[in-house]
């Protein structure tokens, strides 16, 4: 049923949720992150926790762009390091990386520190092999 929801509601957001646009969909968006959350606490061993994680995720990022760093990028982290095998890691990789370089970049360009560069690379690594 989760599965259901997600395809149904969340992927066509994909692009919405990517770049902050506002979406004219946040009620159901906001529903499924509570019925993620709710599910992520009950069922936290469940095969479907690296799509939850990437999601809630997602929308989290969505919802705070003002705050260099978020809730949702805790739960892209935690996608990597606790599934790094699974097929989502790498879009949970991809969507990290986006905040961490729209939240580091401003008029002089993208100045993201080596310490954070640092990390992009371990995380990419894990889902590498």
């Amino acid at each position: 049923e989760i599965k259901k929801d997600i395809q149904k509601f969340l992927d066509p957001l994909t692009d919405e949720l990517s770049y902050g646009d506002s979406t004219e969909n946040l009620v159901p968006v906001y529903l499924l992150q509570g019925i993620l959350s709710n599910h992520a606490i009950k069922n936290n061993k469940s095969e479907l926790m690296p799509e939850i994680l990437y999601w809630l995720g997602r929308i989290e990022n969505q919802a705070h762009t003002l705050y260099l760093y978020s809730l949702g990028d805790t739960y892209l982290k935690k996608c990597i390091y606790h599934y790094p095998k699974s097929k989502i890691a790498k879009k949970c990789y991809k969507a990290y990386a986006d905040s961490i370089r729209f939240g580091f970049t401003g008029s002089m360009g993208t100045q993201i520190p080596n310490d954070i560069k640092q990390e992009l690379k371990k995380l990419k690594s894990l889902i590498l092999k």
